[in-house]
């Protein structure tokens, strides 16, 4: 069964005691594969504290917020007078004061730790690998801050200390992060999308300490727990590349066709022309051309995310040689196949078609590249709407 290393930041913890894009149900998920060798959820002393320092504030700002919502008790008069208006009238004091009960219940078990939501966040820290103060590790994260690196806002070291402990502690490879708030995701992402593109600089950082892992961003823990199934239902070895694909292609330049000659030199330029043509058709570019072809199929067929990551491996290596054609292929087979478009997150995978989109997203048909600029999220969402005068 794949490991999964996990840090999910306090903002999403808190976020539990609003209105939440996870319900109780990914709670359970999430508590049910914890565990050495399948979630492993990494989990700073700085996280417990800042959620201990901020549990009350969010949990009177639910209130206050639920609270101040109104029940429609105003009755247009045409609908006064009857039975079912009394029964309305009723049914709305039935509510206040069921709403009133509600309140008073829930902070009651508030001031005790004693919700519902308390005990899963207990559980889900008793489960969790802690770390505890690191006095090495906050001054770092204090040199982080004064210069200003990510993560984190202006000059707070919170999120730099998280950071820092991470990198100390989590084994090379992958991390898996969910956060909410854009610390860890580049400003180019768009979080209303389930799965972002990190910081450029932490990916960087994380690849460059970790042995070429990555670094993987989600705006919710539903959106982790879903790539953490596919991972699972993943063949345990991956599929044999075929053989035509180990050979790198030979580096053998596109000629450009040259532009039309002008009257005086139109047999220098046809013949020049001419040479470019008979290149085009030279065994050597025409051998080039199929072990692409073949690279493309691979990537179409690939029937896992081990093939997938192959696959773009060896793509990589044939731009210059891609045309229109090539590049709908490609496109249709990150929105096609899942064992494609499930990872385009992945470093690799989202650099690939990053390149591609650059080089062929005004060539290809329209609704082809709108579908890929979607599944990419390459449009940042729009500011949120000003507040309202009062």
């Amino acid at each position: 069964m794949p490991v999964m290393h996990l840090f999910i930041d306090t903002n999403i913890f808190l976020n539990f005691y609003t209105y939440p894009d996870d319900d109780d149900g990914v709670i359970d998920e999430l508590l049910e594969n914890i565990g050495p060798n399948k979630i492993v959820l990494h989990l700073p002393k700085q996280v417990e504290n800042e959620f201990e320092r901020n549990r009350e504030s969010k949990l009177h700002g639910a209130v206050t917020e639920f609270q101040s919502s109104k029940f429609p008790n105003a009755v247009p008069n045409h609908m006064r007078g009857t039975e079912v208006a009394r029964n309305y009238q009723e049914a709305i004091k039935i509510a206040e004061s069921a709403k009133k009960t509600l309140i008073a219940n829930a902070t009651g078990l508030a001031l005790q730790n004693d919700l519902p939501v308390d005990k899963k966040i207990t559980e889900i820290f008793s489960k969790s690998q802690k770390y505890g103060e690191d006095d090495a590790s906050f001054k770092l994260a204090i040199e982080r801050s004064q210069r200003g690196n990510p993560p984190g806002k202006g000059e707070s070291v919170g999120d730099r200390y998280n950071w820092e402990v991470l990198l100390k502690h989590v084994p090379a490879g992958d991390l898996h992060i969910v956060s909410k708030d854009g610390d860890y995701a580049s400003p180019l992402a768009n979080l209303d999308k389930r799965t972002v593109k990190a910081k450029r600089y932490l990916a960087e950082e994380w690849s460059k300490k970790k042995e070429d892992g990555s670094l993987h961003i989600y705006t919710n823990i539903k959106s982790v727990i879903a790539h953490y199934k596919k991972l699972v239902q993943q063949p345990e070895l991956p599929e044999p590349p075929p053989v035509e694909l180990d050979a790198p292609p030979p580096t053998i330049p596109i000629p450009v066709p040259p532009p039309p000659p002008p009257p005086v030199h139109g047999l220098a330029a046809s013949g020049e022309l001419q040479r470019a043509l008979d290149q085009l058709q030279s065994p050597e570019h025409l051998a080039v051309i199929n072990q692409k072809n073949e690279a493309i199929e691979y990537l179409k067929e690939s029937g896992s995310f081990s093939t997938t990551h192959m696959a773009i491996s060896k793509l990589s290596q044939y731009f210059g040689y891609f045309d229109v054609s090539d590049a709908t292929k490609l496109f249709n087979a990150a929105l096609e196949n899942a064992q494609v478009g499930w990872i385009i997150s992945d470093d690799d995978v989202y650099d690939f078609y990053v390149k591609l989109a650059n080089e062929f997203l005004t060539a290809v048909e329209p609704d082809l590249a709108s579908q890929i600029v979607d599944l990419m999220g390459l449009v940042p969402a729009p500011p949120p709407p000003p507040p309202l005068q009062s």
